[in-house]
C-alpha cells in the first residue's frame, strides 16, 4: 500500500471543501448570511432593548427625587414661615400674659411654664392653659373657685381642645370635672402624659 503524505492529504482536502462549497447554492449562501445578519440584528435590539428599559427606570427614578425634593423645600419654606408666626405670636401674647400675671404672681407662672411646658394666662380665678403645637394642641381652663364646689378645697377642669391626645386620657378628663385641689398634680400629670404619647 502506497503511503500518503502530509501535501497530498492538505490537497485532497481542499478539493473535498471545494466540491462542498459547490453543492452550496449561490441563494443558500445569501440566506445563511442573511440568518447569520438577523441574528445579529436581534442580538443588538435586544441589548439596546434593556439599555432603553434601564435609562427609563433611571428617568423614573430621578423624577420621584425631583418630586421629593420639591416637596421638602416646600415643607421646609411652610416650616420656616410657621416658626417666623410662631415667634411673633409669642412675642405678641408675652406682653399680655406678663400684664395678667404681674409682680411675684408672674414669677410664680413663668417659673410653672418652666416646669411643665405648660403656658398659663389667668383671668381672675381662671387659669387658661395651653401647650403643644397646632397639629397636637391641649389647651384648659381652670377654675381656681369653682360655684359648684367648696371655697378653698376643691377647682374644676375644663377641656377646651384635647384633640391632640383624647384617645389617651380617662373617660372622666375628657369632659368638665370639679375635684379636690390635693389631685391638681395627679390631674396634670394625666395630661401631660398623654399628650406625650403619639
Amino acid at each position: 500500500m502506497a503511503q500518503v503524505t502530509l501535501e497530498e492529504l492538505a490537497k485532497l482536502k481542499e478539493k473535498y471543501e471545494a466540491l462542498s462549497r459547490l453543492r452550496e447554492t449561490e441563494p443558500e449562501a445569501q440566506n445563511a448570511q442573511l440568518s447569520a445578519t438577523l441574528e445579529e440584528t436581534q442580538r443588538y435590539s435586544e441589548e439596546i432593548l434593556a439599555q432603553l428599559t434601564q435609562l427609563k427606570a433611571e428617568n423614573k427614578r430621578l423624577k420621584q427625587f425631583e418630586n421629593q425634593s420639591h416637596e421638602f423645600a416646600s415643607a421646609v419654606t411652610i416650616a420656616e414661615t410657621l416658626h417666623a408666626e410662631n415667634t411673633e405670636l409669642k412675642k405678641a401674647a408675652t406682653p399680655a400674659r406678663k400684664a395678667a400675671a404681674t409682680g411675684p404672681l408672674a414669677k410664680v407662672v413663668d417659673f410653672y411654664e418652666l416646669l411643665t411646658g405648660v403656658t398659663v394666662t389667668l383671668d381672675g380665678e381662671r387659669a387658661h392653659c395651653s401647650c403643644g403645637d397646632a397639629q397636637r394642641p391641649l389647651t384648659f381652663e381652670v377654675d381656681l373657685a369653682p360655684e359648684d364646689g367648696e371655697p378653698e378645697v376643691d377647682i374644676s377642669f375644663t377641656p377646651t381642645d384635647l384633640s391632640g391626645c383624647s384617645g389617651h386620657l380617662p373617660d372622666y378628663l375628657r369632659e368638665s370635672i370639679t375635684f379636690e385641689r390635693a389631685q391638681a398634680p395627679v390631674l396634670l400629670q394625666k395630661l401631660l402624659k398623654a399628650h406625650q404619647v403619639e
